[in-house]
């Protein structure tokens, strides 16, 4: 499940199944690696690439916090210190972790073509809001 805001920048993102091996592509679901992607813009989205590079120790941790274990303003430091880097791979797992990149890429660019479709239609048709 993939959550964005109006300008489809991510708000978060939610693995509910998968089948990949434990402890490789498995981590997939960890806080770690999905909260990478929570704050990237629309803009930054588009270009989004998988590294191979050790993701860093204290973005680790601020990706993974713990209620108390960081001040919230700690957290917020260091997540805006990497807002705008790629998403580092799992290790072992350079292909699980460009799939679901690439998914959350394609989710919210046929979600954003959608909307804006439907808003053209609306327009173009003068159809009543039905709220």
């Amino acid at each position: 499940m993939l959550a964005v805001d109006p300008g489809y920048n991510i708000l978060g993102l939610e693995i509910m199944e998968h089948e990949e091996d434990p402890g490789l592509g498995g981590d997939i679901v960890q806080d770690f690696f999905k909260n990478q992607f929570k704050n990237k813009s629309y803009q930054k989205l588009k270009q989004l690439d998988v590294v191979k590079e050790p993701l860093p120790e204290e973005y680790r941790k601020a990706l993974e916090v713990k209620k108390g274990s960081m001040s919230p303003e700690e957290v917020q430091r260091i997540r805006a210190k990497y807002q705008d880097n790629e998403i580092y791979a799992l290790t072992g797992a350079t292909i699980s972790s460009k799939a679901v990149t690439d998914g959350v890429k394609g989710m919210v660019k046929r979600f954003a073509y959608r909307v804006e479709r439907l808003e053209r239609v609306v327009q173009s048709q003068k159809l009543p809001a039905a709220f």
